[in-house]
């Protein structure tokens, strides 16, 4: 009887830890920039971004980190009401076409308040503490700059005076902390806080940057917009704008899955399996290669990945055929999907070609190297015939990312 009650009463102690750790549990969906200009984008965003959050998991949370819209004060109205449709719970960040371009910098916020409230505010979920902060300062009419207001400050020591320090701290905003004119203030603020992370959108590629100070570290992640390059490029089978972004990421956001006592995350391209966090090239192969400039100087049997979420701290490895785990190296070049997309836009305007084909808007894309790009030699035997790769990307920040492929090498 003694046996069966320990056993019991263990049960329920299990049990109870068990519940008290869901409780801490949740998934955040940290989507940039959809910006809506016309009523046809309200279209191709109801078709791919919301029709996949619709079927996504209802007890997520999904923060839009700014630019839901293109200068439009009069769209406002149509994006809440595609928000609330969704099953999730939301919060909106403002983003600096989100403002009235009109007035001093505190009226650029009256049509974004009328319809979402205040642009800065803090909400507690699990055992994370998000800040929401509105760092785009008016510079006049149109002009703006990254930059916390001194009030903005003031309020956010008022909050961290009231936060645990074993609480996690998320900061929302729509320009990157690192393009933010005084992040300096921000982390005399969080001396002494230890791993924090801030979430941004604005730049239409996807970034991670540590940024450092006293005691504290700052996962900044710019998370990509779900528009990719503005909806331009050419259109898929179903009429949807390809535009793939600055660093070779297509349309997409970042999946975070928080617990008590930190978080991991990956990125997730809109409409593409959830598996799909790279490109992994293996050049030699495709023959258009010889005509793209950046990439006809590869060597056969050079294998280039970008790492959708990748930085400074990422560790990336390949195995080929199943066999031992080598480390690539991380280097600067241009995208490879990228270079070919600028080769055929070149050749379109200068040779007389189609590209984009009618109907699709040139992706207004730039010859920029790419600081998630990763590289290693094929060894020998691996230069020709039939091989599997596996890539795997891990770092301390609770990234992952896998990849594979086949390739074939015909002699």
């Amino acid at each position: 009887m003694r046996k069966f009650v320990c056993t019991v009463l263990t049960l329920f102690l299990v049990m109870g830890i068990s519940e008290a750790g869901n409780r801490f549990r949740f998934t955040l969906n940290a989507i940039g920039d959809i910006q809506i200009d016309h009523y046809y984008e309200f279209d191709y965003a109801g078709r791919t971004i919301f029709a996949e959050l619709l079927g996504s998991e209802p007890s997520a949370i999904n923060l839009f980190l700014g630019d839901q819209v293109n200068g439009r004060m009069e769209d406002h109205p149509a994006f809440k009401a595609h928000a609330d449709l969704l099953p999730q719970e939301y919060h909106v960040v403002i983003g600096n076409h989100d403002r009235d371009v009109a007035g001093t910098a505190e009226g650029q916020e009256e049509s974004f308040r009328k319809y979402f409230g205040s642009p800065d505010y803090t909400f507690l979920k699990g055992n994370v503490q998000f800040i929401v902060l509105n760092n785009v300062f008016g510079l006049g009419p149109r002009n703006y700059e990254g930059r916390f207001r001194e009030d903005q400050l003031e309020w956010i020591r008022s909050i961290l005076k009231k936060t645990p320090a074993k609480r996690q701290i998320v900061f929302a905003m729509h320009i990157p902390l690192a393009s933010t004119k005084n992040t300096g203030a921000l982390l005399s603020l969080l001396r002494g806080r230890g791993d924090i992370l801030c979430i941004s959108g604005h730049t239409h590629n996807v970034q991670r940057r540590i940024i450092e100070g006293d005691g504290v570290r700052i996962n900044d992640i710019s998370v990509g917009a779900t528009c990719g390059h503005w909806w331009t490029g050419e259109r898929d089978w179903e009429g949807i704008p390809s535009a793939i972004q600055a660093y070779g990421a297509p349309r997409g956001y970042f999946v975070f899955d928080f617990n008590k006592k930190g978080y991991e995350f990956r990125f997730k391209g809109v409409g593409l399996d959830e598996g799909k966090q790279m490109s992994i090239e293996v050049c030699g192969i495709d023959p258009a290669e010889n005509d793209v400039d950046s990439l006809a100087i590869r060597a056969r049997g050079d294998v280039y990945v970008s790492v959708y979420g990748a930085c400074s701290e990422t560790e990336v490895e390949i195995s080929i055929d199943g066999g031992h785990w080598m480390p690539m190296s991380r280097t600067t070049r241009m995208d490879h999907n990228v270079a070919r997309i600028l080769t055929v836009n070149h050749l379109s305007k200068h040779k007389g070609t189609k590209y984009p084909s009618t109907f699709s808007r040139r992706n207004p894309l730039r010859r920029t190297p790419s600081p998630q790009v990763y590289t290693i030699t094929l060894p020998r035997e691996a230069q020709s015939g039939i091989h599997s790769i596996r890539i795997k990307a891990r770092d301390p920040w609770g990234f992952k990312a896998e990849g594979s492929r086949t390739y074939y090498f015909a002699e």
